[in-house]
């Protein structure tokens, strides 16, 4: 890392170029320029005791986010980063950074003049929102999990001249104000008309939670405002006869695009039409403005680029799914694209016919007890592979891997708990970790107590719980059993935590599927009782369960439970909109622990040594096919078509 050293009159010596916020720009060179804090050239003497305390924090704060880009070289295209730090009289102060030269502010794009002036198609903005779409996603998957915080016109400039395509360069400024979450570094600069309601909220005591979750809500933002000159919460809405705010239209989540009140929202002269966007970009802008979607848009703004269509009337590009023009005929028709069918699970080979015998009189005599509805299926009847799958394919090796909590997460030899999608890492494990809502919480869940850290890293603890407790997490859901018995949930969104008192269970066992749907067992001594979907429904059984997994086949609305019983073998309990669908007794799985099986179209599976075993629960029959990475120790997950394999050794397969 490099330090440039100046005294003050050696500083005053460099050219000024502009006087910001916060900072005075000057000139080093033709190609470098100088950031100096303010705040860095106030005498200490001439401050009060809290404003020196100010200077010293936000001093002390910029030098290590400085330092840390420094340090990790991120330097990439479409960024202006520190190339080195300086020093003032001994102390930071600021740095060096590259510049960018022939560059324009992006807000030049949501004028009017500069656009018609400039003869930009709409084609070529869509172009330049794909880029600094891109730009952002590098940065949220940069090792160092940067938050921009403030994804907003004034932080962006662009490139003069277009490429032959109509592409243009974009630079992302100002990374001192960025968040490192890698360094617990927090955002510290935002615009209000950029951040989503949720954020809003939180202003009113001190704090603003800024994410990568509020950054993708900036550049949608950001996105429409550049596409259609105008902001998603902007133009004219009255009520009693005054004026919304934008901040209250933002808070109350009333775009332009509002079904419900479109017609009552006036909108300025200058706004372009949106018209040409396609449905699903559309959709998309909605989701993120008034349905609190918290994902990018950015597949949607390549969607339209890819199927862009130029109108040889008006020379508008519009989305390829119209039949014509959708501006010059605005009852143009659209096909969507069609919705993906989920696919089936891998086939299973059914055992050969056996000849039809007639029951003897002892069958006749002694029918079959519940639990075996039809006869219980054997070894033998395990068919050879149907198919030639191809092999399983290693998704992640388990270098420096501790164990894998699911195909998403997993700990390190450290003890860090790791979160891929997201990138976030847990370093507070005091018994099992769950990462929610796309990694923006993480759970904590020992005997005692449940932490929830928020994207802040923010600590909500519930300290409740029943000892020794059944609990369940399930898409943005938790569920837990409280000191008094009562069934507790609490729901974690973009707006914060939610919670809900439901009612008493005795000795409920929990589970929660991914919509975070729950299913409620309750065991007494002579049955079992299942609470789902706001159904009820009951087994006869004796003496309890020991040992029993509950597993959801989301694409069917059903729920199968397994468990031991005294005859050895293990009884599957499936039920669905009618109640129990299926009650049956099958030979004991050989998985090591009920967990490691899956549930999806009407069969069970279970991981045996070298194939995978399917049980069809309606008839009981059973079939396998190789898989050579698999044992009784392998965690099976079914999804899209094929399973997620976690290996004994903490590999990660996909198969199928």
């Amino acid at each position: 890392m490099t330090v440039r050293d100046y005294t003050e009159r050696q500083l005053k010596s460099l050219p000024p170029l502009t006087d910001g916020g916060e900072a005075y720009i000057l000139e080093l060179d033709r190609d470098q320029l100088v950031k100096i804090f303010k705040v860095a050239l106030q005498k200490d003497h001439e401050l009060n005791p809290v404003e020196k305390k100010f200077k010293d924090e936000l001093l002390r704060t910029k030098e290590k986010k400085v330092e840390t880009l420094l340090q990790a070289r991120a330097q990439s295209s479409g960024i202006v980063l520190p190339t080195e730090l300086v020093r003032v009289d001994g102390k930071f102060a600021g740095y060096v950074m590259k510049r960018a030269l022939n560059v324009s502010p992006l807000n030049d794009f949501t004028k009017k003049r500069f656009v018609e002036g400039e003869n930009v198609t709409n084609l070529e903005v869509l172009k330049l929102v794909e880029s600094i779409g891109e730009t952002l996603q590098r940065l949220h998957n940069n090792p160092l999990h940067i938050i921009i915080g403030d994804v907003s016109a004034r932080n962006i400039i662009v490139s003069t001249k277009a490429s032959r395509d109509g592409s243009r360069e974009v630079y992302f400024i100002d990374s001192d104000s960025w968040g490192i979450r890698e360094r617990n570094l927090l955002p510290d600069a935002y615009t209000d008309p950029y951040i989503p309601p949720e954020t809003i909220k939180s202003k009113g005591n001190g704090r603003v939670a800024l994410s990568r979750g509020t950054d993708r809500y900036g550049y949608a933002v950001l996105a429409f405002y550049i596409l259609t000159r105008l902001h998603p919460f902007g133009g004219r809405l009255d009520r009693m006869g005054e004026r919304m705010s934008e901040e209250d239209r933002m808070r109350y989540q009333i775009s332009v695009l509002s079904e419900r009140h479109k017609k009552e929202i006036k909108l300025p002269p200058m706004a372009q039409s949106w018209q040409w966007m396609g449905k699903e970009l559309l959709d998309g802008f909605l989701q993120v403005f008034e349905k609190g979607n918290r994902d990018s848009i950015l597949p949607l703004i390549k969607d339209q680029i890819k199927n862009s269509k130029k109108c040889s009337k008006c020379g508008i590009y519009y989305h390829g799914r119209y039949d014509s023009c959708s501006v010059c005929n605005p009852n143009a028709r659209y096909t969507p694209l069609p919705k993906p069918k989920p696919p089936a699970p891998p086939p299973v080979q059914k055992p050969a016919a056996q000849p039809v015998q007639k029951p003897d009189s002892a069958a006749k005599a002694n029918p079959p007890k519940a639990g075996a509805s039809t006869p219980v299926s054997t070894p033998a009847q395990v068919a050879s592979p149907p198919v030639n799958l191809p092999p399983p394919k290693l998704v992640l090796d388990n270098d420096g891997v501790k164990s894998r909590a699911d195909k998403d997460s997993y700990t390190t030899s450290l003890g860090q708990v790791i979160h891929r999608p997201s990138g976030r890492t847990a370093l507070i494990a005091f018994g099992d970790v769950y990462f929610v809502d796309s990694g923006r919480y993480i759970l904590d869940v020992s005997k005692l107590y449940i932490n929830v850290h928020d994207a802040n890293n923010e600590l909500t603890r519930l300290d409740n719980i029943m000892l020794n407790s059944s609990y369940a997490v399930g898409g943005n859901k938790l569920f837990y059993v409280d000191k008094s018995g009562v069934l507790q949930e609490v729901t974690m969104s973009s707006a914060g935590l939610s919670y809900n008192s439901q009612r008493k269970y005795s000795k409920p066992l929990l589970a929660a599927n991914s919509k975070g749907e729950l299913f409620v067992l309750e065991c007494y001594d002579d049955r079992l009782v299942a609470h789902y979907g706001g159904r009820t429904a009951e087994v006869a059984h004796q003496g309890g369960v020991a040992e029993c997994a509950i597993k959801c086949d989301e694409a069917s609305g059903t729920w199968a439970l397994i468990f031991g019983v005294s005859s050895g073998k293990h009884r599957i309990v499936v039920f669905g909109n009618t109640g129990v669908i299926h009650d049956r007794e099958v030979a004991r799985f050989a998985a090591k622990s009920l967990s490691n099986l899956s549930y999806a179209a009407g069969k069970i599976y279970g991981p045996e040594d070298g194939k995978i075993v399917g049980t069809n629960i309606a008839t009981g029959n059973m079939g396998s096919f190789a898989c050579s990475v698999v044992d009784p120790g392998s965690r099976l997950e079914f999804e899209s078509g094929g399973f997620n394999i976690i290996t004994t050794d903490n590999k990660l397969y996909r198969f199928g």
